[in-house]
């Protein structure tokens, strides 16, 4: 059973990344294992959501002033965020009390039971409400993060993913139109090392919000890419 190692080094990463941004650099990437070209693609796009993440770091910081700022009372019905122990988000706007649940957050404070002896009514608890601290909003921020990253993650791969079979769309239709010999096995590793440009591309757009024209530029390099390694082919 042959088994994936997705380890990668930094130095080798490095390496790879300079390189992809080299068009006469892909005759020696294409000669490399076909799972180095696998790995390089998965962190690659590690490396977008960490540098996207990075650059909207502003709007993590301003989270929980923004939060505060919402109004949710239109969500109206309460969602349930955890059956056990029973935690209720409750945005409807109308004062509740506890029945069954361990907790409710509302819009403006939190409701929970708390370990108060009362014999006069056979109680043990009772029902106490607080304002919503301001920290509560970064505890919020900290539990929804690996969510998003993990979202961020997995949008970024499928993302490229179908990007890259584009890429081997155009390699095979190149590969036809031109008769040049080249594999299809190539032509994918090719397509996933030129993911580097556009992600790039991005990351320095989303940073200084001047367009580059991804759009038209990539097909571009992807096309001197395809011509640079048939080369061969045209010389004889």
């Amino acid at each position: 059973m042959i088994v994936l190692s997705l380890k990668m080094n930094l130095r080798e990463f490095v390496f790879m990344f300079v390189q992809s941004l080299n068009p006469f650099s892909y005759k020696n990437l294409i000669t490399k294992r076909k799972r180095d070209a696998v790995k390089y693609f998965i962190y690659i796009v590690l490396f977008s959501v960490l540098v996207t993440s990075i650059i909207n770091l502003p709007s993590f910081f301003s989270f929980p002033s923004t939060v505060q700022r919402l109004n949710f009372t239109s969500l109206g019905e309460e969602i349930v965020l955890l059956r056990e122990p029973k935690i209720v988000l409750d945005f409807s706007g109308h004062g509740r009390n506890l029945t069954d649940e361990a907790l409710i957050i509302t819009e403006t404070e939190i409701i929970q039971w708390k370990l108060k002896p009362d014999f006069s009514l056979f109680s043990m608890f009772s029902q106490v409400k607080r304002t919503i601290p301001v920290y509560f909003y970064w505890i919020l921020l900290l539990f929804l993060l690996p969510s998003y990253l993990f979202i961020s993650y997995i949008s970024t791969f499928f993302k490229y993913f179908f990007v890259v079979l584009l890429l081997i769309i155009i390699g095979v239709l190149f590969k036809i139109i031109t008769g040049r010999d080249l594999k299809v096995a190539k032509i994918y590793m090719a397509a996933s090392y030129s993911i580097t440009l556009p992600i790039l591309l991005n990351s320095i757009m989303l940073l200084t919000g001047i367009n580059l024209f991804v759009i038209v530029s990539y097909p571009i390099f992807f096309i001197l890419v395809m011509l640079v390694i048939t080369k061969k082919d045209l010389l004889n």
